[in-house]
């Protein structure tokens, strides 16, 4: 990783005399491998069947979801050195209900990757005077922080039980990745832009700090679209 920051930190000192700032903002959507993570909700499940004799089900197990990103980056010709800011979330989801109340346990996962990004336009497309097509190919290594909570619970008309003390936990991790990814920008007059791209964020599996067996695994497709403005100065 210390290798991979000094190598940006040059580029970025070869580049700064002669590019401009730009930032943009991306929403896409994502699906998580998150393998640790469904194999811990099929054990709650279990245990909630041996204490409460009930049909009891998974009803989310941890789907993909919209993800939003923003980024800050310092263009120099076909080349682009910066960083991105990414926010995730899913839920594992057990639940029964019928006509005297409902049993629930859900786990909420939220993440926020931090990560660096180095950007490459390999071909250009003239389309008018003010309008060109860029097609770009990316890395980005980054860190990924996420944070668990459980909300578990029974409830009737009268009564309302928290279980979260025994079939919940609140942790958090933190892993590493690496996002490549394969793009186009069609460029707009006034330093605008629109961009659409995709590729795999390849996660290595970060352990939950309150139980180290518990795995939480965000690699998976990454696909957006958004926005850019390239600043003036």
């Amino acid at each position: 990783m210390k290798k991979i920051l000094y190598t940006f930190l040059f580029l970025s000192i070869a580049f700064i005399s002669r590019g401009q700032i730009k930032v943009e903002y991306s929403i896409g959507y994502g699906n998580y491998k998150m393998e640790g993570m469904k194999t811990e909700l099929i054990r709650i499940q279990e245990e909630l069947k041996q204490q409460f004799p009930l049909s009891i089900a998974i009803t989310d197990n941890f789907p993909g979801y919209v993800i939003h990103t923003a980024g800050i980056n310092y263009k120099s010709g076909r080349h682009e050195l910066g960083t991105n800011f990414t926010y995730l979330s899913t839920a594992g989801r057990l639940a029964y209900s019928d006509y005297s109340g409902e049993l629930v346990d859900k786990i909420n996962l939220n993440a926020f990757r931090i990560g660096m990004v180095y950007r490459s336009y390999f071909h250009q497309l003239a389309l008018n005077k003010n309008n060109r097509l860029a097609f770009f190919a990316e890395v980005s290594p980054g860190l990924t922080f996420t944070k668990t909570k459980t909300k578990a619970y029974t409830k009737t008309a009268a009564t309302e039980i928290k279980l979260d003390e025994k079939y919940g936990f609140n942790s958090t991790s933190t892993s590493l990745s690496v996002l490549p990814q394969l793009g186009l920008k069609y460029e707009l007059p006034y330093g605008l832009g629109l961009h659409i791209s995709g590729g795999y964020d390849i996660e290595m599996e970060g352990s939950l700090n309150q139980n180290e067996n518990v795995k939480v695994d965000w690699s998976g497709v990454r696909i957006g679209g958004g926005f850019s403005y390239l600043l003036p100065f």
